[in-house]
C-alpha cells in the first residue's frame, strides 16, 4: 500500500473517529438528563402527580412506571456507550498504526 492510500486510510478512520466522539457526546448528554430526571423523581413523595410529554400532549403517568422507563433507557445508553467507548479505542489504535506507518514512508 502506498503514502497515498495510506493517507486516504488516515482520513476516513479520523472521520470516523469524529463521529464516534459526536455519539459519545449526545449519549452522555442523554445520560445526564436521565440522571436528574431519576434523581427529581426518586425525591418525589408517593402521592405528587407526574407529567409526562408524548407528543403535543401532557399526560399524567404513573410515577414508578416512569422511574422504570427512564431505568431501562439509561441501561441501554450505558451499554451504547461501552460499544462506543470499545470502538473508540479501536480507531485510535489502528490512526496510531497509520501514523506510524506514514512517518516510515516520509522517512524513507
Amino acid at each position: 500500500m502506498d503514502i497515498q492510500q495510506k493517507l486516504e486510510q488516515l482520513k476516513i478512520v479520523e472521520q470516523s473517529l469524529q463521529t464516534i466522539l459526536a455519539q459519545k457526546q449526545a449519549i452522555q448528554s442523554q445520560l445526564e438528563e436521565i440522571n436528574n430526571a431519576i434523581q427529581e423523581l426518586e425525591k418525589l413523595e408517593e402521592n405528587k402527580k407526574v407529567y409526562k410529554l408524548i407528543g403535543n400532549l401532557l399526560l399524567e403517568v404513573d410515577k414508578n412506571k416512569v422511574l422504570q422507563e427512564l431505568k431501562e433507557r439509561k441501561e441501554i445508553l450505558e451499554i451504547r456507550l461501552q460499544s462506543l467507548n470499545k470502538q473508540e479505542e479501536k480507531l485510535r489504535e489502528k490512526l496510531q498504526k497509520l501514523q506510524e506507518e506514514i512517518m516510515k514512508y516520509s522517512k524513507a
